[in-house]
């Protein structure tokens, strides 16, 4: 198991989401001061997988929770035997403990468990290691194999069983201790069974059993041989019947066989119709050529449109040209009409100002008179201002009557003439304008039949591609009409040649009918003679079909005679051997009366058998019974335990001693002495023994180092289950109490630790050892939450 990347979110002392990425993170130190959240790397490694934080010792994870928030999430990418998966729990405060029920393992897109007990489980299938040995192999307590290494004997034990699982023994013993029992409620239960069950187990009723088996052995395979011939005189019997049916049907097929009643007058309706749809086929080709030459003829004139639009412009050029010629006609009396109109209206207008200059002059004169026609009584006099109260008597003038009565006839016809004047000059305006329009759309013309100028060539180029283009279509139409009479007398040749077909298919059905009895070939020259070949054969061949039916039928009378002679036999054989209920067939019944026989004989020597097997059986469990005991017996003493435990310990120090020769440059190894304790052998002191109490700091750390690697090697042969192999560690040691020296002894092992392809990682709080390590992961912690930082040498 390798650490890829760990995601964690208000868990311990990590308020904020932070991110730890081991990708290449072979030797690494995780450095800051104490209390930053160091260990809380390892810890959230252990809960993803398991659940538990080993500084709770397993119990409630409420505490791992920063304060003051409501949940921690973790999650944890790791590779394993090849494979990458992806662990994620999280914690929810609940009351006032907290639940970690949210919880999935992940692999390939594939969710492998999806709640935290399924977690849990799937990781101890996967690792093959319990939370308890995870914690000692991964965040190896360091101090506790220290202790070990200098505690006495008997405490050495008890830790050796608490660390493998050696309880696995003492489960040895009640499983003895159960076996034992189970094995003397076998003993008793069977010899019951061979008192009771098994008494009349005897060679004599066996021997009464085979004797019946015998008979009914023999009666069976006389049985089979009379069957055999039974079945086979059926057989005949029924391959008569059938061959007599299938003669009748055949002459019966014979009987039926006739040429279709129109077989005279086909082959002149095929004639007449080929011959009809051949002269068809010749019109229609005719017509069709002469299409094609009609058509090429009518391209060869060239386009109508042009020639249309060339004629259709001459036509138009001499109705605008006429147009032109009657407004130029019009134009002279309409000048005349509008210059007479205009004299006449000057005239006009002068008279009207000699009339009003007459009017004036009246006026002047009869002021007075004039004032007095504006007066009305009640109104105010513009004279004197006063009102006036009467109308004064003044006579109207002659002279200025006269002169008005002028004016307003000389108005009158000053308008009569402007209007006559104006309509005139409107008149001559429009001829003008129709004169110029007509010019302009002559010029147009013009230039339009500039390529045809001759208006007659035009017109007879154009009869000529419409007699062309009336031939063409006219002979489209006789092409049409010779095509649709060349396709009806297709249709009509076809439906007589599908009549022939009709008639041949009939032909074939039926000879295929009778096609056993080898009827004569066709000729396929005629179907009349084909019908006519067929029926005579017919004929001829009946009597040979009517004599072959009657000698089957005799064939079968006599094997019915013989079967039946045959089953009367068998019959008195099965009531001398009193069967007397037949059960489905003969080989049947008597199969099945030697079947009973058989299982009887069967049963009885069974039973014998089974006597012998529980009389051995019973033999065997006393001697179980004697083995399970002594073995409860044995295991009920310390002596296996230790002996178990010492052969732990001489396999864990011949690991250790492999890994302390790496650490200590070959300087030292341990051993057990009789007594289980350890010692040091010093290879530099000529091999001189003595207590491991008697090494220095540095070389016990490197001693206990050892060890706690042994075991996270071996643990995986040593653990009932197995477990998988361990590619990291992380160490969690007070490197703060070494010396100088002891330190650079410590940090030059861990060294030669992270090359053997373990990831190691070392967890420290002393710079001077964190320097010389080239990968850190420097963890601070501010008000609101520890932060890491990677950074590299």
């Amino acid at each position: 198991m390798r650490p890829l990347k760990v995601e964690v979110e208000g868990f311990a002392s990590f308020r904020e989401r932070t991110v730890i990425d081991f990708e290449d993170a072979d030797y690494f130190v995780l450095v800051g001061p104490t209390g930053s959240g160091k260990s809380s790397v390892v810890d959230a490694i252990c809960f993803a997988l398991y659940g538990s934080v080993p500084r709770l010792d397993g119990k409630a994870v409420a505490p791992v929770i920063t304060q003051g928030q409501l949940q921690a999430r973790v999650r944890l990418d790791f590779t394993l035997g090849g494979s990458t998966y992806s662990a994620v729990r999280v914690v929810r405060r609940q009351g006032p403990g907290a639940t970690t029920k949210e919880a999935r393992l992940e692999s390939g897109g594939e969710v492998l468990a999806g709640n935290a007990n399924e977690l849990s489980q799937e990781v101890g299938r996967l690792i093959g290691l319990s939370f308890d040995d995870f914690t000692r192999c991964v965040a190896l307590p360091q101090g506790e194999f220290a202790r070990f290494l200098h505690d006495k004997a008997r405490d050495r034990q008890g830790m050796i069983v608490a660390l493998l699982g050696l309880e696995v023994y003492e489960r040895m013993r009640k499983t003895a201790h159960e076996r034992a029992a189970t094995l003397k409620a076998s003993i008793d239960i069977n010899d019951g069974r061979l008192a009771e069950d098994f008494s009349s187990a005897t060679t004599e009723v066996l021997e009464e059993a085979a004797r019946r088996s015998a008979e009914l052995n023999e009666l069976s395979k006389r049985v089979r041989e009379s069957v055999r011939t039974i079945d086979e005189l059926g057989r005949e019997i029924e391959a008569a019947d059938a061959e007599v049916a299938r003669v009748l049907e055949q002459a019966k097929r014979l009987g039926g066989l006739g040429a279709p009643d129109n077989m005279a007058t086909l082959v002149e309706l095929i004639t007449s119709a080929r011959t009809h749809s051949e002269k068809a086929a010749r019109v229609h080709n005719e017509a069709r050529a002469d299409a094609t030459q009609k058509e090429r003829a009518h391209k060869s004139l060239g386009r109508r449109d042009p020639l249309a639009a060339a004629h259709k412009a001459h036509e138009d050029k001499a109705k605008v040209a006429g147009e032109l010629e009657r407004v130029e006609v019009e134009l002279g009396p309409q000048r005349d009409a509008e210059e007479q109109a205009g004299k006449a209206r000057q005239e006009a207008e002068q008279a009207l100002e000699e009339a009003r200059e007459s009017v004036q002059a009246a006026r002047d004169t009869h002021a007075a008179l004039h004032l007095a026609s504006s007066l009305k009584a009640g109104e105010d006099c513009p004279v004197c201002l006063q009102t006036v109260t009467a109308l004064p008597p003044h006579l109207p003038s002659a002279d200025l009557e006269s002169a008005e009565r002028t004016l307003a006839g000389s108005r009158k016809k000053a308008t009569a003439v402007a209007e006559t004047h104006d309509e005139a000059r409107r008149e001559l305006t429009r001829s003008e304008e129709r004169f110029k329009s007509c010019a302009r759309r002559l010029e147009e013309l013009e230039a339009e039949v500039r390529d045809h100028p001759d208006a007659g060539a035009v017109a007879a180029a154009l009869q000529t591609i419409d007699e062309a283009e009336e031939a063409w279509t006219t002979a489209r139409e006789l092409e049409k009409k010779a095509h649709d009479a060349r396709e009806a007398a297709a249709d009509a040749l076809e439906a007589a040649t599908n009549q022939e077909h009709a008639a041949r298919r009939l032909f074939d059905e039926q000879r295929e009918q009778i096609i056993e009895l080898a009827p004569p070939p066709p000729r396929a020259v005629s179907l009349a003679d084909d019908w006519a070949g067929l029926t005579e054969w017919a004929r001829a061949r009946m009597p040979q079909l009517q004599k072959v039916a009657e000698s089957r039928r005799a064939a079968a009378c006599r094997d019915a005679k013989q079967r039946k002679a045959l089953l009367e036999a068998i019959a008195k054989e099965f009531q001398d051997l009193c069967i007397e209920e037949i059960k489905g067939d003969l080989t049947t019944t008597v199969a099945v009366a030697l079947a009973q026989a058989r299982s009887k004989e069967e049963q009885i020597a069974d039973a014998i058998e089974e006597a012998k097997r529980l009389n051995h059986k019973v033999a065997q469990d006393r001697e179980a019974h004697q083995v399970t005991h002594a073995l409860e017996q044995h295991l009920r003493s310390n002596g296996f335990e230790r002996w178990i435990v010492a052969e732990a310990l001489e396999r864990l120090v011949a690991g250790a001693n492999e890994i302390l020769a790496d650490l200590s440059g070959g300087h030292y190894a341990l051993k057990v002495d009789e007594g289980s304790d350890f010692l040091v052998i010093d290879r530099d002191n000529a091999n001189e023994t003595r207590s491991v109490r008697t090494l220095s700091g540095g070389e016990t750390f490197l001693a206990s180092l050892a060890l706690a690697l042994a075991l996270a090697d071996q643990l995986a042969d040593l653990a009932a289950k197995g477990a998988a192999r361990l590619d990291a560690i992380f160490l969690d040691e007070g490197f703060g109490t070494l010396d100088s020296e002891t330190l650079d002894t410590v940090a030059a092992s861990v060294e030669n630790l992270a090359s053997t392809g373990r990831m190691v990682g070392v967890i420290t709080h002393v710079r001077e050892l964190a320097d010389r390590i080239p990968l850190q992961f420097r963890v601070r912690k501010d008000a609101g939450s520890s932060r890491i930082e990677r950074v590299s040498a």
